[in-house]
């Protein structure tokens, strides 16, 4: 195997730190996986919500803090009613 030199660049690159991930708003519905929507508001810029309904078959839609439909909730769903 090859010796390599890290270059000026790589020692920085090396030494920088990833910016922490932001937190997400999380809508919990029964599901084991989550997958995310984006919601695109009348008034605001879009952002990225969680929801793990097995359900949702629109990614791109308004939240429910933003008017938006809850996700449907595993035991709840309107069909059983």
């Amino acid at each position: 195997m090859a010796e390599g030199t890290i270059t000026e660049r790589g020692r920085k690159l090396l030494t920088l730190q990833p910016p922490p991930p932001e937190p997400l708003p999380l809508f919990q519905a029964g599901g084991m996986t989550f997958h995310t929507h984006t919601c695109a508001p009348a008034k605001g810029d879009p952002h990225k919500w969680l929801c793990n309904s097995p359900y949702c078959a629109v990614l791109d839609e308004t939240c429910p803090d933003h008017g938006g439909l809850e996700p449907i909730i595993i035991g709840r769903e309107p069909w059983r009613r």
